[in-house]
């Protein structure tokens, strides 16, 4: 289900793309950064989750192509057991705008959620998920 969070911070560190992304399509570089941030995700997690506890989250993103949206994927403590569970999630925003809309991807400890992010068979959800969170932003800023 879309969420919707009022009080983000747009002080996001975006990660910065090498490389020449002018002659790839939309779709193409959106793959392309979705893969980018996947691994800078994994590999920041692997140092700065912790196994337990509290943690400010980690995150990787990217301005989408041809939009105005910043799609974002981040990891965080789950605030009903901040002990055990971490929680991945896609979500995105307009630029200027404070509203995030995001999704819940996968829930678990964090060697589970590294084995997810791991999974070369999980890129196409996080493809899919990127898409959807990115699509919903546009709905909700063209209908007003």
């Amino acid at each position: 289900m879309d969420k919707i969070n009022k009080n983000f911070n747009n002080n996001i560190n975006q990660l910065s793309f090498k490389g020449d992304t002018n002659n790839m399509s939309k779709d193409e570089q959106i793959i392309d950064y979705t893969h980018k941030c996947v691994n800078f995700l994994y590999d920041i997690a692997q140092r700065e989750v912790p196994e337990n506890g509290i943690f400010s989250k980690v995150y990787a993103g990217y301005n989408v192509p041809e939009s105005n949206n910043q799609v974002i994927f981040y990891i965080e403590y789950n605030e009903n057991n901040p002990k055990d569970l971490r929680r991945l999630v896609a979500s995105c925003h307009h630029k200027n705008s404070d509203r995030l809309f995001y999704q819940n991807m996968f829930e678990g400890t964090k060697s589970q959620i590294l084995d997810f992010i791991d999974e070369p068979d999980n890129f196409k959800y996080f493809l899919d998920s990127a898409k959807h969170v990115s699509n919903t932003v546009d709905e909700y800023y063209s209908s007003r």
